[in-house]
């Protein structure tokens, strides 16, 4: 759980005004809607958060490791 919140706080975390979120969509990661595992493998395997956002995209796509 702390490496969870570590790896994810600064791109969590609301600091800025709403309207600045509207430019930088890229802070909107889909961690939400992967099981807790598929997100331990992910932080243990991809290190480059650029890298595992694109494998979270595919494991949505595809099915894999989604919450119902």
């Amino acid at each position: 759980m702390i490496q969870f919140y570590n790896e994810y706080n600064q791109h969590l975390t609301n600091t800025k005004q709403p309207v600045s979120y509207l430019k930088d969509i890229s802070v909107c990661l889909p961690v939400k809607h992967l099981s807790w595992s598929h997100n331990i493998v992910l932080m243990q395997k991809v290190k480059d958060l650029k890298a595992r956002y694109w494998y979270m995209i595919q494991s949505l796509k595809n099915g894999w490791g989604a919450i119902s």
